[in-house]
């Protein structure tokens, strides 16, 4: 694939950065597309903000931003309890771009107290992104 400059490019489908590049070599499956992202200028940043500390119980708020985006970019959101185990109850996408978005995160009450990681991955760019929070009883 020859293109008409460097672009950052990314295959969607594996999220493996290719690089800042005008040319790529890639095998065509027939029946099956192939998707990249071209991102014409230097690489935007994820930024994710959260209270240090919050309590069981409690909703808090994440806030995203793609700093440097030139539009919107697919963020993909998890969760990690302190034993390093994805909370299956908090998976989510969402377009952010470089105005920042507030997304709530409520912990229930019998949730495990510990430090929590909050994790975003930049579907077009394939970069990630861990914050940590702590979580604690109210008692």
């Amino acid at each position: 694939m020859s293109l008409d400059r460097n672009y950052h490019i990314t295959e969607l489908k594996t999220g493996k950065y290719l690089g800042d590049i005008d040319k790529f070599t890639t095998d065509a499956v027939a029946d099956r597309a192939l998707f990249y992202s071209l991102i014409p200028s230097g690489l935007p940043e994820l930024s994710i903000k959260v209270p240090g500390v919050t309590w069981c119980g409690e909703a808090v708020k994440l806030i995203l931003e793609v700093r440097g985006a030139q539009g919107l970019h697919a963020l993909r959101l998890s969760l990690k309890n302190p034993r390093g185990e994805k909370a299956d109850w908090f998976k989510q996408t969402l377009n952010v771009g470089k105005e920042s978005k507030a997304v709530p995160l409520v912990f229930a009450l019998n949730d495990m107290a510990g430090e929590w990681h909050i994790e975003a991955t930049d579907i077009l760019t394939g970069k990630n992104r861990s914050v940590p929070i702590i979580l604690k009883n109210k008692q």
